[in-house]
Order: structure tokens, then C-alpha cells, then sequence
């Protein structure tokens, strides 16, 4: 058996109403993967985010730091 991780994102549009943003699966939960994840969904558009709730992965707050530097995590 092989792990896999999913990485996901979800957001909330104008109306109010939570959509998925985007869904990768990878290998891991590193910061390069979770850097890949958000550079495929600022490529989709994503723009303006104005908050980031997550675990304190390591690898996800440094990708999000770096990505989203005028966010609140």
C-alpha cells in the first residue's frame, strides 16, 4: 500500500456559500508540494485571500508564508 495525500482548499465566494477551491493528491505534505498546489490554483485565478485556517503543518505554513505573504494564517 502506497500513502498519498490529499491536499485541499476550500473557500468562500461572494454569496457567502463554501466551495473546493481546488483538490491535488501527492506524495507528501511538503512545503514544495503544498508550493505546487498553490501556484496551480493562483493559475485558476485565485486571487485575494484574505485568510488561511490550517493544521500547523510545517510545510504548509512555510508555503503559505511565501505565497500568501499578505495573509492572515
Amino acid at each position: 500500500m502506497c500513502s498519498r495525500s490529499a491536499l485541499i482548499a476550500i473557500g468562500i465566494n461572494e454569496t457567502g456559500f463554501w466551495e473546493i477551491l481546488g483538490l491535488m493528491v501527492d506524495d507528501s505534505e511538503s512545503e514544495t508540494s503544498w508550493t505546487e498546489f498553490f501556484t496551480w490554483l493562483k493559475k485558476r485565478d485565485l486571487r485575494c485571500v484574505a485568510i488561511v485556517v490550517s493544521r500547523s503543518h510545517r510545510g504548509l505554513v512555510r508555503a503559505v508564508r511565501n505565497q500568501f505573504q499578505r495573509t492572515i494564517w
